[in-house]
């Protein structure tokens, strides 16, 4: 991760002005608008194209030069995920929709071994201002404490994620949550959940709300 290129201005601790505030939540919600239109594009050239299996491969080789390898926990708990990656979508009923910043695909197998796949595709806009931590000692209390650093300002920008949500007739919910481009977030199976450990996150990352995200494939 390259600071330098996030910074705007590091400025001053002080307020920011509303004509600030303004411009910075005009130019997101634009930025989040193209994102947006940029997204719908791909999908409706390749309506029966699920990316579950591309985002396992990518998130697979993230992992392995994040952590030197991937644990068989995880190798094990993936090829759950790979199960329903191989399937041949063209097959499947498909159904899409926009819903505010996430679109919303649907592939349906009514056979006998019935499941229904939902992929959710959200932008999520990153934070504008960084507030930096930084661990002191309080001499007092003899304790550890963290106390508000630089505040930082930074360009505005959004992240994309792919949420799949896989419900098969009989057995435990499966959900994947990963980024384009930084890779795996979370995964449950069932009721548990797990998730990676990175060394550094982007400044101004944030993440889909994923009750928001189920509540819009509910049925």
């Amino acid at each position: 991760m390259n600071v330098k290129n996030l910074l705007q201005d590091k400025g001053e601790d002080k307020p920011l002005d509303f004509v600030e505030v303004l411009s910075i939540c005009s130019f997101t919600v634009m930025l989040r608008n193209i994102s947006l239109l940029i997204v719908l594009f791909f999908v409706s050239n390749q309506a029966n194209t699920n990316s579950l299996k591309v985002d396992l491969k990518k998130d697979r080789y993230l992992l392995k030069a994040e952590h030197g390898g991937v644990n068989d926990k995880i190798i094990g708990n993936l090829k759950l995920f790979d199960i329903y990656a191989n399937q041949s979508f063209t097959r499947l009923k498909f159904a899409k929709r926009v819903v505010g910043n996430h679109v919303v695909l649907k592939w349906i197998n009514a056979g006998g071994w019935a499941f229904t796949i939902y992929e959710v595709i959200s932008v999520v806009p990153a934070d504008t201002v960084y507030q930096e931590k930084i661990l002191g000692w309080d001499s007092v209390t003899k304790k550890d404490v963290i106390k508000s650093g630089e505040r930082i300002k930074l360009k505005p920008g959004s992240f994309t994620f792919h949420t799949y949500i896989i419900k098969p007739a009989t057995g435990k919910r499966l959900i994947y949550t990963t980024e384009v481009k930084q890779g795996l977030t979370e995964y449950w199976i069932g009721r548990e959940r797990f998730y990676p450990l990175y060394e550094s996150i982007p400044l101004g990352m944030r993440y889909p709300n994923l009750p928001e995200i189920l509540r819009l494939v509910q049925e």
